[in-house]
């Protein structure tokens, strides 16, 4: 329970409200849609092979892992939900929370039928101001695959810079790639 005294931001799960979306906690039922728009490939060339669900069954498993940092009070994810239906299309948060270094690493996904409507640049905004004022973070940092310019647009458009390269960073469908590392700090 200490953990959870420490950190006062797991005393409930922090739902966020913006315009058409709900950023909520992850929920079982959320699988179908998890798996549907993970697989996309649209969505999946900019994901390493561990983070795309070979299976529904696969996706349940991994929205189980994701919400359970919140109940362990190690991290928090969102789902980022049509507010019309609560139809998850997407997800965001800290797949990182370095508590000794003061700073949180984040990851977002979204169905590319979302893409370009200002969802993510609202989405990235709202947990962003959360990790830095009610986390009281110093840094919010992010790693983007070199070529994803539309990540790295949402990313400027809340006040992230660029700071650097990391060469041969990750392994994308067999294929070593450089990523760019982005932050925003107090």
């Amino acid at each position: 329970m200490s953990n959870l005294a420490n950190y006062g931001v797991f005393r409930y799960f922090p739902v966020i409200v913006l315009d058409n979306i709900i950023l909520r906690a992850l929920e079982e039922s959320d699988s179908e849609d998890c798996f549907n728009y993970m697989t996309h490939p649209l969505v999946k060339k900019y994901l390493s092979d561990d983070d795309i669900p070979a299976s529904i069954e696969h996706a349940r498993k991994d929205l189980l892992y994701w919400s359970s940092l919140f109940t362990r009070a190690q991290s928090i994810y969102w789902g980022i939900a049509l507010k019309s239906n609560n139809q998850i299309i997407g997800s965001c948060g800290f797949n990182h929370w370095h508590k000794q270094h003061n700073r949180v690493e984040i990851s977002y996904d979204l169905s590319p039928d979302h893409w370009g409507q200002g969802i993510m640049t609202r989405a990235i905004g709202a947990i962003t101001e959360f990790a830095l004022n009610d986390m009281k973070v110093n840094r919010s940092q992010a790693t983007i695959v070199y070529d994803n310019v539309a990540s790295k647009r949402v990313l400027e458009k809340n006040g992230y810079l660029q700071e650097g390269v990391l060469r041969n960073y990750t392994i994308l469908a067999g294929e070593i790639v450089d990523s760019h590392m982005y932050s925003k700090t107090r």
